[in-house]
C-alpha cells in the first residue's frame, strides 16, 4: 500500500511539474513538484528512487513534449519523452 501510494504521488509530481509550463503557467506547480518528489525519494535505495524518478519524468514529459507528435508521427514521440523521463 505505501509503495502504491508512493507511485501515485510520484505520478502527481510529473504533473506538477507540467503544469508550470505553457497552456497552465501555473509557475509554484515547478516547486511543488520537485519538492515532493524529493520528500518521495530521499529515503529510498536507488532502484527505488529510479523507477519513481522516472515516472515522474514521464508523465512530465509526455504531456509537455505532445507538441512534436504533429510533426514525427506517435512512436518517435514516445520514444523521445520517455528517453527524456
Amino acid at each position: 500500500m505505501v509503495i502504491a501510494r508512493k507511485v501515485l504521488l510520484s505520478g502527481v509530481s510529473g504533473i506538477l511539474l507540467f503544469t508550470s509550463f505553457a497552456p497552465i503557467d501555473f509557475w509554484p506547480g515547478a516547486f511543488l513538484g520537485t519538492a515532493l518528489l524529493y520528500g518521495l525519494i530521499k529515503d529510498e535505495v536507488l532502484l527505488r528512487r529510479s523507477v519513481l524518478s522516472f515516472i515522474s519524468g514521464a508523465l512530465f514529459f509526455l504531456p509537455l513534449l505532445h507538441w512534436s507528435s504533429t510533426y514525427v508521427g506517435a512512436l518517435p514521440w514516445l520514444i523521445l519523452a520517455l528517453g527524456e523521463a
